[in-house]
Order: C-alpha cells, then sequence, then structure tokens
C-alpha cells in the first residue's frame, strides 16, 4: 500500500532500503540520540539498515507506521515521523519523530506534525494522539504545545538512558482539539 502525506514543503513516504544512508547522515549527530533513548550512540550505518527493516516490517503488521520526512525538492529523507497503535485501544496512537540537525528550527517539524495529526485524525479515525517526551527536550515540548498538544502529566524517572534516569513528560491532543 502506497501513503504519501503531502504539505507545502515535505513528503511523508515509507521507508525503503536506500534510504540507509540519508537516515545514518542525519542520525549520527551526537544531538539526536541525546532525547531519543532508543537511538545508538554512536549511530551508524547498520543500525539505519536494521531501523528501516524493522519500520517496513512493523507497516506491514500494522503496528507501527513509520514515515521519512523528506523535502519536496529532494528525496532524502531528513528525519522520521511515526505512530504507534496498539491494537488494544484502537483509537489511540503514540506519535514519535526526530529530525536532522540542520533542518532544525525550520518549521520541518510542525508540517510533519501537522501531516501526521491529520493522518492520524482524518484516515486512521483516531480519538487521542499523545507523545511523549524526556523532561529537558524544550524544542520538543515548545512543538507540541504549537501543535495544540496539552500537558497531561509526568512520569518521574521512568527511562534510564545513557547512564542516567529522566522523566517522561506526556503531552497529548484530542481529534476534537486539532486545528489543521
Amino acid at each position: 500500500m502506497k501513503i504519501e502525506l503531502k504539505s507545502e514543503k515535505l513528503i511523508l513516504r515509507k521507508l525503503r532500503t536506500s534510504d540507509a544512508a540519508s537516515i545514518y547522515l542525519n542520525a549520527r549527530d551526537k544531538e539526536i540520540p541525546r532525547f531519543m533513548p532508543p537511538l545508538p550512540y554512536p549511530y551508524k550505518l547498520a543500525d539505519a539498515k536494521e531501523f528501516i527493516k524493522n519500520s517496513i516490517k512493523e507497516w506491514v503488521s500494522g503496528d507501527n507506521i513509520t514515515f521519512g520526512i523528506t523535502l519536496k525538492e529532494k528525496d532524502e529523507v531528513i528525519g522520521t515521523i511515526a505512530l504507534n497503535q496498539k491494537r488494544s485501544s484502537p483509537f489511540v496512537a503514540e506519535v514519535g519523530y526526530w529530525l536532522g540537525k540542520k533542518y532544525w528550527r525550520q518549521g520541518i517539524g510542525t508540517e510533519a506534525l501537522q501531516l501526521i495529526l491529520s493522518y492520524g485524525f482524518n484516515k486512521l479515525k483516531l480519538k487521542r494522539i499523545f507523545a511523549k517526551v524526556l523532561s529537558g527536550n524544550e524544542a520538543s515540548h515548545t512543538l507540541l504545545k504549537k501543535n495544540g498538544f496539552k500537558f497531561e502529566g509526568c512520569l518521574r524517572r521512568h527511562v534510564f538512558s545513557r547512564g542516567r534516569w529522566h522523566d517522561d513528560l506526556i503531552f497529548g491532543i484530542l481529534k476534537e482539539e486539532f486545528k489543521k
């Protein structure tokens, strides 16, 4: 099934094995895994290949839908954004994302988030989308709030990463709160 989500600047599309090099180049900066505990550091090309392989499997099983974020003028993955929908809660999904450092603060995160929210609420008929963000990740907190998410709570010392404990902050948005 081919699904592409398009905005003024972006195309969100299914990952391909040929995306490994661009994912590697954008994810290897030490700032990326700082707030993304699942990402190893240092990030290797083999990590990107494994990530793509797992993402394609999850797409097929319906467990997780991961889109590559690409600029319209250049079909190169500069980050990813995903919806993880649990079978036990079919109307709720978790959104997760990352973007290569050189693409920060250009409105790309907002455009990608708006596309995935529209897809989740309008196509998948979700009622609620939430995000878990490590405390200290102010850029992500701001992005979520700017896009209508509300702070819902804190899971204290919930994530152990890079030798220390971190709080997980929960943000959520309901379908009726979403404004494209």
